[in-house]
């Protein structure tokens, strides 16, 4: 996982080097090339830390074991944005594990969410936006159990690719 601190370095130094129309230090980017290649990279990156300031982090609050509830944060959310929705489900006995998608590891993000739920538990998910959507989708190629509720927040706005909202909706809705 890549930490915060080395992502805002690579966003700075990035952001300079564009700024300055030079090449970025290696540490922070591919070399800059004619093609706009660096542009590109800091877009990219800006767009990827921006999905999380927390990046990878992932925080449980145990409640009434077997009772779970995923909060997916939308894009640039952090735990402490998810903190009124976190406190009202902790108040009715659920635990509560809170997470912004990582564009960095996605794929080890959910992964690790998904072990941390044991066998048999009810699971809710409260998604936030699209990037909630698209946490709940990565989760799921690592989650098989039967969700007991899926809770839409802040519903993903109208240019949202449909194709993929079914994909979400087929991978975590089983009749």
């Amino acid at each position: 996982a890549v930490s915060a601190g080395l992502a805002r370095d690579a966003v700075s130094g990035l952001l300079e080097a564009v700024a300055a129309e030079q090449a970025p230090p290696s540490r922070t980017a591919p070399p800059c090339t004619a093609d706009g290649a660096v542009t590109y990279a800091a877009s990219a990156l800006l767009l990827s830390w921006a999905m999380s300031p927390d990046l990878d982090a992932v925080a449980r609050h145990d409640g009434s074991e077997g009772l779970v509830v995923l909060l997916f944060g939308w894009g640039g959310s952090s735990g402490r944005d998810l903190e009124g929705p976190r406190l009202w489900w902790c108040e009715r006995g659920w635990t509560t594990i809170v997470a912004t998608r990582s564009a960095f590891d996605e794929e080890a993000q959910a992964s690790h969410i998904a072990a941390g739920i044991n066998e048999g538990a009810r699971v809710v998910v409260h998604a936030f936006s699209n990037n909630g959507l698209y946490m709940l989708k990565a989760f799921r190629r690592h989650w098989r159990g039967e969700l007991a509720g899926i809770v839409v927040d802040s519903a993903p706005d109208t240019s949202f690719n449909a194709a993929l909202l079914r994909m979400v909706a087929n991978g975590a809705i089983r009749a």
